[in-house]
């Protein structure tokens, strides 16, 4: 098998963590954990 991978410099790995509101319900099956409307999650932001 050949090896196909590439070798790529990449840059550092940044994390930004803050603090998110969130809704949590227990809806009498399972534990939903949900964002706000119009909130984004703290780890979804992608920056480019």
């Amino acid at each position: 098998m050949q090896n196909s991978a590439n070798r790529a410099a990449l840059s550092e790995i940044q994390f930004r963590f803050q603090t998110s509101p969130l809704l949590i319900v227990n809806n009498g099956h399972a534990i939903q954990i949900s964002f706000p409307p119009k909130e984004t999650p703290a780890n979804t932001r992608h920056e480019t």
